[in-house]
């Protein structure tokens, strides 16, 4: 697999698998689709908190 930043392949290929009854490759292509879903916002998250000092009070 290659480092893809937007989760539609994944997901696509997941709901394929699915409908061609290939469930472990199927769950496979979904835990990578929503692992990315979630690094996203995190990393980004984690970058406004160390760059912005005054992330953490309020103004």
């Amino acid at each position: 697999m290659t480092g893809e930043q937007v989760p539609g392949l994944y997901l696509y290929r997941a709901i394929y698998n699915l409908g061609m009854m290939n469930l472990s490759i199927s769950a496979s292509w979904f835990a990578s689709a929503t692992l990315i879903i979630l690094a996203l916002p995190l990393g980004l998250i984690f970058a406004r908190i160390m760059t912005d000092k005054m992330f953490r009070y309020c103004t």
